[in-house]
């Protein structure tokens, strides 16, 4: 799932903000290819590996289209009398915060759900 999405970001998606970002900072993929190996192989949790790889797609595409209108609503809030810094505040992007949260909620989703099935196992 990592790999794909790290393809799909450099063949096709890489003149959308983030996508972009991903395809030139692969090394952030393949890390998080490592933690969700890691997981799996050391550690022996595929499920929240699982969880941390749909988190890893599905928030970069929330954080695209979400940090998109994010960004179109607070430009709309910018009026001529603001001075540049605020103006900056007001166009920041907010894509790769949103992805890494996703990322981080859908991993401690992941070892919630995993420890709840390690439990129920044990209890039965």
């Amino acid at each position: 799932i990592i790999f794909g999405m790290l393809l799909a970001a450099r063949l096709w998606l890489s003149g959308i903000y983030l996508f972009g970002w991903m395809a030139m900072q692969w090394q952030a993929s393949v890390l998080v290819w490592c933690v969700a190996a890691g997981l799996i192989l050391l550690a022996d949790r595929p499920l929240p590996a699982l969880f941390l790889a749909v988190g890893h797609t599905a928030g970069a595409f929330v954080g695209q289209y979400l940090g998109d209108w994010l960004r179109a609503w607070d430009s709309a809030r910018i009026a001529p009398d603001m001075t540049a810094g605020q103006v900056a505040q007001l166009e920041q992007h907010h894509g790769f915060f949103l992805w890494v949260a996703a990322m981080l909620l859908c991993l401690a989703a992941g070892f919630a759900v995993d420890r709840a099935r390690r439990t129920s196992k044990n209890q039965a």
